[in-house]
This record gives C-alpha cells, structure tokens and sequence, in this order.
C-alpha cells in the first residue's frame, strides 16, 4: 500500500514536472517569436532609413563647403608626448550605420 501510494506521489510529481516543463517551452517559443519580430521590424526600419537618406542626398544640392582657413604654424613641441592610442576593444560610430545616420542627418 505504501509502494502503491509512493508511486502514484512520483507519477504526479512526474506529470506536474513535464505540464511545467511544456509551458515554460511555449513561453521560450512565443518571447523567441516575438524578438524575431521585432528585429525583422527594425531591420525593415533600417532600411527604409537608408533609402530616405539616399533619396534625399540625390534631391539636394551639394552644400558649398568655404575653403577652410590656412592655419599657423604650430608651435615647436618641447617634450615628446606619446601619442594617443585608442583602445581596441572601444566601440566607435565612425563606421557604424547610426555613425552614418547622424553624417547623413546633419548634413542636410
């Protein structure tokens, strides 16, 4: 009796254990499914972006840029400085798609 009733708690514990499992699952599968909408959505708005830009540099005139202005001499450097180096492992804009953005919305 006490084996019958030691099983029935396992086979409970079993089914409670797999229905959590299972939902969990859908849960996973459904916040999988909705990050992939999302990143299809902001590639899609990246693109139209890109598009509008384009467009929109074809449209305007070149910007008349003044030839810029003859600098001095500048003066002797009494101590040698290292130079500055970056750190390879920063993030730059420089050649990012947001870098460009910005070029592209300034500009005009």
């Amino acid at each position: 009796m006490l084996c019958a009733e030691a099983g029935a708690a396992v086979r409970t514990a079993r089914e409670t254990a797999d229905r959590d499992a299972r939902r969990a699952r859908r849960a996973a599968d459904r916040t999988a499914a909705d990050a992939a909408a999302q990143l299809e959505a902001l590639e899609r708005l990246g693109l139209e972006l890109r598009e509008t830009v384009r467009r929109a540099r074809a449209s305007s005139p070149p910007v008349a840029t003044p030839a810029p202005e003859p600098r001095p001499a500048a003066p002797p450097v009494l101590a040698a400085a290292p130079a500055a180096r970056r750190r390879p492992a920063r993030a730059s804009m420089h050649r990012s798609a947001l870098g460009e953005l910005f070029r592209a919305t300034t500009a005009g």
